[in-house]
């Protein structure tokens, strides 16, 4: 975010980045089977973890609402693997 404020993108702001990254998850939600959910973890720097309303998402084949507090630093470490792992198949770059 403050990266996109230093390019002169002055409207964005936490509730701007929270909305992309949710329709992002949302969609290859979707599009995988069985689905890879969440697609996007924003790590808060101070913590170098998600931030509490991650833990709170219900949706997809391992929600992160499932997961015991004791579990989460092994889980996250899960969702980042299969999410940089995977082969999406697009045209990114």
């Amino acid at each position: 975010m403050c990266e996109l404020k230093k390019l002169n993108h002055h409207a964005i702001n936490r509730g701007t980045i929270g909305a992309i990254v949710g329709e992002v998850s949302m969609q290859v939600s979707e599009s995988t089977k069985p689905s890879v959910y969440p697609s996007a973890i924003v790590i808060r720097k101070d913590t170098d973890e998600p931030g509490e309303g991650f833990w709170g998402l219900d949706s997809g084949t391992h929600p992160p609402d499932k997961v015991a507090r004791s579990d989460r630093k092994s889980r996250l470490s899960e969702y980042q693997q299969k999410i940089f792992n995977n082969s999406w198949g697009c045209d990114c770059v």
